[in-house]
């Protein structure tokens, strides 16, 4: 039996398809929060944010927004550089906390392992370090940053953890946790979860919704690029078609006319066949729209500006600029600051009276924050050599302590003929003029 006499009588078998492959509803299309519903596609389900793989799959494997955030705050953690400080506030550039800070364990420098501690705890809302050491009196010697799937935090009676229970190759290791200190081999930082006090809960959970809707978007394109880039229709006529004839056509559709190497394939019919089109083009249903907008609610979860993401309607050089000094001092400063007041509790204490902090001035984004400040310090006529130093971060030097005066004492000219004063010329040229006259 042929194609174009098979197409005959296609009614029932256009109308179920039309119902069953693809229902799309869309309400307020400009409005940032759309809702995309398709039928019997089992990834329209919303993400389990409650597993770490499922949401490692679907919010950073699959989604190149929530992707992209993730890889420049943790890149940016990851940047900073770590400096030990004593106790008079002296830089220490040397000795086991700076060496451990440095090279946390064998296989990661500082920059990974900053890096890595920053990605967990985005995904899943949780990171945990641990601390190798032989004894509880001695220092640590190696750091390392442990899966947050592979930790539990077992509850304790006073607001504490009873231990951190590590799962690694089938082997149980349990870290108890002093429950009038609080002092662990085991670090775990978070972020605030208003629904559970042992677990933290991550921009990227908080996200879910407008990362499904993302992925939907993507995933419903992919699926009319593949179908030719044109919505389901239905084949008509008046006959009918028995169940061996259907399934047929069906196979000899989506064999010759499915796919991008069938892209543009006219459809040849007769018999009084017709073609009608069951949905909208993706231009009237506004999937650009729809996908930017979901593009900008994840970024926003995440604290990234859009321009950084690739949404770059109206961005400018100064604009990208300012969202990249926004980016590091909203989030990802905020960030090294946390770190920092947690190394200091737990790991700065375990080498002695020891600061841990990053340096501001390394970081190339501050750059234009840097120069306002030194051009303030500048122009302050009020403030001493010393206060001015202070200002932008430098250390006091000697006679620094008095103001600098804008007038300076002008020495005296000299009255010799030769010089080149205005005064001087006067004279000789007044002198010449009463010497023509006689």
């Amino acid at each position: 039996m042929g194609i174009l006499h098979t197409l005959k009588g296609l009614s029932a078998l256009g109308e179920i398809q039309a119902q069953s492959e693809l229902q799309i509803e869309t309400k307020n299309m400009a409005s940032s929060h759309r809702m995309i519903e398709m039928l019997d596609n089992p990834a329209a389900q919303w993400i389990d944010t409650s597993n770490f793989h499922n949401l490692t799959r679907e919010g950073y494997l699959k989604n190149i927004i929530a992707a992209r955030c993730i890889q420049m705050i943790s890149r940016g953690v990851g940047s900073l550089n770590w400096k030990v400080y004593d106790k008079q506030g002296e830089e220490v550039t040397d000795g086991e906390l700076v060496k451990l800070l440095l090279r946390p364990n064998p296989i990661q420098g500082s920059t990974s392992f900053f890096q890595e501690l920053e990605l967990f705890k985005l995904i899943s809302g949780n990171t945990f370090l641990r601390a190798i050491r032989n004894n509880e009196f001695q220092a640590p010697s190696e750091l390392y940053v442990l899966r947050p799937d592979t930790v539990k935090v077992e509850p304790g009676a006073f607001e504490l953890p009873k231990y951190y229970e590590h799962s690694h190759r089938g082997n149980l290791t349990r870290f108890p946790v002093d429950q009038v200190s609080g002092n662990s081999d085991v670090l775990h930082m978070y972020f605030p979860n208003p629904v559970d006090e042992w677990y933290g809960l991550s921009p990227l959970a908080q996200a879910a919704q407008e990362i499904a809707i993302h992925n939907e978007g993507a995933e419903h394109n992919k699926k009319l690029l593949q179908n030719g880039a044109r919505p389901s229709g239905m084949l008509h006529t008046d006959q009918e078609l028995s169940d061996d004839s259907r399934s047929y056509l069906k196979r000899e559709l989506e064999e010759k006319f499915q796919g991008s190497a069938n892209a543009g394939r006219p459809l040849v019919t007769e018999g009084g066949v017709k073609w009608t089109e069951m949905g909208i083009s993706p231009k009237d249903m506004d999937f650009l729209n729809a996908r930017n907008s979901s593009a900008r609610d994840i970024a926003q979860a995440f604290g990234v500006p859009p321009q950084l993401v690739g949404l770059t309607e109206s961005s400018t050089f100064n604009n990208v600029r300012e969202a990249k000094l926004e980016l590091w001092e909203s989030t990802i400063m905020p960030e090294g600051d946390l770190i920092k007041t947690e190394l200091n509790h737990w790991l700065a204490p375990m080498f002695g009276e020891f600061t841990i902090d990053y340096c501001k001035d390394s970081i190339t984004a501050l750059q234009p924050r840097r120069d306002e400040k030194w051009k303030t310090a500048e122009s302050a006529s009020f403030l001493t050599v010393n206060e001015k130093r202070s200002m932008v971060g430098l250390g006091p030097v000697d006679n620094g302590d008095q103001l600098l005066t804008q007038q300076r004492a002008e020495p005296e000219q000299p009255k010799d003929p030769q010089s080149k004063s205005y005064d001087d010329e006067d004279v000789v040229v007044t002198f010449r003029q009463s010497e023509e006259r006689k």
